[in-house]
Formats: structure tokens, C-alpha cells, sequence
């Protein structure tokens, strides 16, 4: 997949190639266990159009 999309795809494993399921700080893979950390962090949405005011 090489669009914009491709960021927000749910990661697979690295061996077993099965799609990861979402668990509290990251992914874990259903097949084999192994899990992807993620730190927890906000963040900022960024807006690229033009705003209500005209700006």
C-alpha cells in the first residue's frame, strides 16, 4: 500500500504476518504473542483548509 492511508493501517506481525489486535499499550499478535509497545502520547491534529473565519 503506498497511499495516505498506509499510516493508519493496523501493523501485522513480523513473523507470522497476521493482522495485530489492538490491547492496552500497543498490539499484540493473536498467533504467536508477540507485542508492539507504543508509548502513550496526544496528539495535535493539524488542519491544512481554510478556517471559518477566512484566514
Amino acid at each position: 500500500m503506498d497511499d495516505a492511508m498506509e499510516a493508519q493501517v493496523q501493523p501485522r506481525c513480523r513473523d507470522c504476518r497476521v493482522v495485530m489486535r489492538d490491547r492496552p499499550g500497543g498490539w499484540l499478535c493473536p498467533a504467536c504473542g508477540w507485542v508492539i509497545p507504543v508509548d502513550q502520547s496526544i496528539v495535535v491534529p493539524v488542519f491544512t483548509g481554510p478556517s471559518i473565519w477566512g484566514g
